[in-house]
């Protein structure tokens, strides 16, 4: 969660950048927060899958993730083309932000109805 969020707020802080230094800078730190995302999704999905099944979950995870790309580069282009590519990186940082929001609720939501049902 807390790569997610460097990841949504470094995609913000790109999009308002007025210098090339500063750009590269939170440009830099994008890649960090994506990679960080990805290998912890990655390392979630492995050791929480049962040994027989860690292959296909993983093969599932690959082709989501490969197959979005596409989704997501073309929903990307007509956002940038439409609003401009600051208001377009803005609003995919701001999509990101949201959705790791979610999330969180969601995870909490869980944890307390666990916490709930063994008391």
């Amino acid at each position: 969660m807390v790569a997610s969020i460097i990841f949504g707020f470094s995609l913000i802080f790109l999009s308002v950048s007025g210098t090339l230094p500063i750009a590269l800078f939170f440009m830099t730190i994008t890649g960090v927060g994506m990679m960080a995302q990805t290998s912890s999704i990655n390392t979630y999905i492995q050791t929480h899958a049962i040994p027989e099944m860690r292959g296909r979950a993983i093969s599932y995870f690959v082709m989501a993730y490969q197959g979005m790309i596409p989704i997501g580069s073309l929903l990307i282009g007509w956002t940038a083309n439409a609003f401009g590519p600051r208001m377009a990186v803005t609003i995919a940082g701001g999509i990101g932000l949201l959705a790791t929001a979610g999330f969180m609720f969601y995870r909490h939501k869980v944890n307390a109805a666990k916490h709930l049902a063994f008391d």
